[in-house]
């Protein structure tokens, strides 16, 4: 995965990412392999302190999760905790399921 100008590229293919999906992606790639709750993600992408409706961000969770396929690259759910960016093949004890 290859960040160029605000784009994000995957085997030399543009991911096609929104702006907010772009800074949650880099964010969290920035991050890997820490912790992040919704509430935390609210205030480091969307400069809030809580989003409105949580359901935004799962949604751009899921678009950019969808978009990592093939990479070797997912968004995991800690469940209780929140999301973590990290390599595929990485499973741990406390991790219920891609997003």
């Amino acid at each position: 995965m290859a960040v160029v100008a605000g784009r994000a590229y995957l085997h030399g293919a543009d991911l096609l990412l929104n702006a907010k999906e772009f800074a949650l992606l880099r964010f969290l790639v920035q991050n890997e392999g820490k912790i992040f709750s919704k509430e935390a993600l609210d205030e480091a992408v969307w400069n809030l302190p809580v989003l409105h409706d949580a359901r935004v961000i799962k949604s751009h969770l899921y678009r950019v999760c969808a978009r990592l396929q093939g990479s070797g690259y997912n968004i995991e759910t800690v469940c209780g905790e929140g999301y973590r960016f990290g390599p595929a093949e990485s499973k741990q004890n406390n991790v219920r399921a891609k997003v």
